[in-house]
């Protein structure tokens, strides 16, 4: 049985948490919950070239900004170490040792005792109209698609989806009944990729003509789900939520922080950050009001969890990369902090797989997983993110893409050459 249980915010999160919402015009305070979800089987539901592993505080099953992201050469070396591994991974599968908890540990080959692993993707929902000329056409997506499904089979043991969002370019579903469910996600996914929970939060397309841009009301969203039985639909039971896989040592805070799609332009102060894309809405104003609200719920719950989880490590996933947080200083800062969790953090909305143009998070990590195959090729790595969930509770991440050719139509646009704060 599944229950939802909403979370009352009338009191806060940490003060400096406060004290960094109200300068930027947020109310930590809400009427609106966040709603965590609890299911059965040990469940409790509540935007690289490089292959890296987090480490993090002791404990097992315990319920700089500009930085140095990697330069092309790096991330090269990098891929290829991760293919070499990723390699190793396939003969385990092959051994039948995946997920052998009775096996001896073998800090050489972690992946013999697996708990589990999860995908990472956004920027999907590819539209035969709406897209950009350097994304070639369907291919893309159904490509990423077909190369998720042999890594599931390869692995095993894949847990859930994280989807960043953007899922139906151009304009998101204006109910569970819309025929793109079908058309763009059902008929794409195989029927074994989504066997498995999409644990979702909303891109900025996704809001332009879904019921939720307009209302408070988490019942009129069409993607809303907290049935988390129900794998018809992505599972989201609100804008911003968290839920806990105890057994994996993960805890999954999703975050709605359209409030900050104007953040590629680091010269704007907090108060300017808007979501742009209500321009679309039917109802311009309320829906910046629920834009502005909703990144203030996803901000105190994630303060709040970060102070009571037990969970070693943080899956924080929205729709943005890091880059796009530089007037929420105070954010970035929590991402990097590595003193009671591992945080990795995953954004979307630049369409390119990568964690060279993002602003580093270290001694945490973050990727943008926005070559989902939807609408542009913004840089040459497009496909997902795998993360392997290994004995000890760490995890390692690292990028699947497909060919350059297969994807994108060149030139390629905004993403292939180092951004300035990666120099």
């Amino acid at each position: 049985a599944v229950s939802l249980r909403g979370v009352s915010h009338g009191g806060g999160h940490a003060s400096a948490a406060d004290e960094s919402l109200a300068a930027i015009g947020l109310d930590a305070n809400s009427t609106e919950g966040v709603v965590s979800i609890n299911g059965g089987n040990g469940t409790d539901v509540n935007h690289t070239e490089d292959a890296t592993s987090t480490n993090g505080s002791s404990g097992a099953h315990i319920g700089e900004r500009a930085g140095t992201p990697k330069k092309d050469e790096q991330a090269g070396a990098a891929h290829r170490q991760g293919k070499a591994h990723r390699e190793g991974h396939d003969k385990a599968d092959a051994d039948g040792h995946n997920n052998d908890k009775k096996a001896k540990f073998d800090p050489k080959k972690p992946w013999l005792t697996r708990r589990g692993s999860f995908f990472v993707i956004g920027d999907w929902g590819y539209d035969p109209i709406a897209h950009w000329k350097t994304i070639n056409n369907g291919t893309c997506q159904k490509a990423i698609a077909k190369k998720m499904l042999d890594h599931m089979e390869a692995l095993g043991d894949v847990r859930f989806v994280l989807n960043l969002g953007d899922s139906f370019y151009p304009d998101g579903v204006k109910s569970k009944d819309d025929p793109q469910w079908e058309r763009k996600w059902r008929n794409v996914y195989d029927k074994k990729l989504r066997s498995v929970p999409w644990y979702s939060v909303y891109g900025n397309h996704d809001y332009h003509k879904d019921p939720c841009a307009c209302s408070p009301d988490p019942n009129d969203c069409a993607q809303i789900n907290g049935n988390v039985s129900d794998l018809d639909y992505f599972v989201m039971p609100n804008h911003t939520w968290y839920q806990e896989h105890p057994d994996l040592g993960v805890e999954i805070i999703g975050m709605d922080l359209n409030k900050y799609m104007k953040g590629w332009n680091h010269d704007l102060e907090a108060h300017a950050q808007v979501f742009e894309d209500c321009n679309w809405s039917p109802c311009k104003e309320k829906c910046l009001q629920y834009s502005n609200e909703r990144a203030g719920r996803s901000f105190d719950l994630f303060f709040e969890r970060t102070k009571a989880s037990s969970a070693k490590n943080l899956l924080v996933m929205s729709h943005y990369p890091t880059d796009y947080f530089s007037s929420a200083e105070f954010f970035l800062t929590a991402l990097s902090d590595n003193s009671t969790h591992n945080i990795l953090y995953f954004g979307a909305h630049r369409h390119n797989t990568d964690q060279w143009s993002t602003f580093s998070t270290s001694p945490n990590e973050n990727w943008v997983v926005g070559g989902g195959g939807g609408y542009s090729c913004d840089g040459p790595q497009q496909g997902f993110v795998v993360g392997e969930i290994y004995h000890d509770y760490s995890i390692h991440t690292y990028n699947m893409l497909v060919d350059y050719d297969t994807c994108c139509i060149s030139p390629a646009t905004s993403t292939t050459t180092v951004p300035p704060w990666a120099k």
